[in-house]
Parts: structure tokens; sequence; C-alpha cells
């Protein structure tokens, strides 16, 4: 098993429940994460407040498919976010978004943190780190609208 993390950093003019709105409700992101195709909300387990399965349309080569994925929203507050998403084989990207408002702008941070076994890591880490980049963007842009 591999472990890396990477950050991202967004500024926008906005209040913050509005980014925890959007940031927290995984319904929105098939319109913000480049990979996402389909979302379904299903009943979440005691100890995490809302669980989507997740569909991703992903590339390798010549080859299109799609994976689907557990994600699980497990903290939300004014300042802080903190998911978890579960794909077969044993891969788990962590998500912790926190938020300070400051002055009217609001500065988002995110720390993405990617486990998966040894021969899908270099595959997996890449792909999760152009999407959640190019998402970046759209979340900027969304909120600024």
């Amino acid at each position: 098993m591999k472990q890396d993390s990477f950050t991202y950093d967004i500024t926008v003019r906005c209040e913050a429940q509005k980014a925890v709105r959007l940031l927290s409700e995984f319904n929105q992101h098939s319109d913000l994460h480049p990979l996402i195709v389909h979302v379904e909300q299903v009943a979440a387990p005691q100890g995490v407040l809302r669980r989507y399965f997740i569909t991703d349309q992903l590339k390798w080569g010549p080859f299109a498919f799609k994976i689907c994925y557990q994600a699980d929203i497990l903290r939300v507050s004014e300042n802080e976010i903190l998911t978890e998403a579960f794909q077969s084989p044993n891969t788990t990207v962590t998500n912790h978004t926190s938020l300070t408002q400051k002055e009217g702008d609001l500065h988002i941070h995110v720390k993405i943190t990617l486990q998966a076994p040894d021969l899908l890591f270099g595959y997996a880490f890449n792909q999760a780190r152009i999407a959640h980049l190019a998402m970046a963007k759209r979340i900027k842009t969304a909120l600024e609208a």
C-alpha cells in the first residue's frame, strides 16, 4: 500500500455557508467534478452524515471504463468538511477541507489523501490530482456566480 497527499487553495468572495452547502452535498458534484457521471444518495449508517454511491468515467490509454465507489460525509461545520471515499480494491480518498472567512473573502484549503495498492497508486493519485485541480476552478466559478 502507498499513501500520499496533495493540497489546493481557493479564495472566493462569498459567505462560508454557501461554500459549505456546495462542498458537502455530493448531489451537486456531477457539475463540478470532471470524472463524475452519476451520484446516488443512499441511507447513511450511524456516525455518517450522508452517504453516496458515485460513478466516475475514467480513461486508461485507449480504454474507457466506469468505477463506482462509496463516498461518506463525516463532518460538516461552518469551517470544516471531512469526507472519505472507498473503492475496491482497497482504495481510500480522504478530503479534509477547511474554510476561513476574512473581510468578505473566503479561503478554502483542501487536503486530499489517497491510499491505494502499489500497482494502482500512481494512476489513482494522478487521476485524483487532475480531477480535483479542475474541480477547484469549477468550485470558484460556481461560488462566484
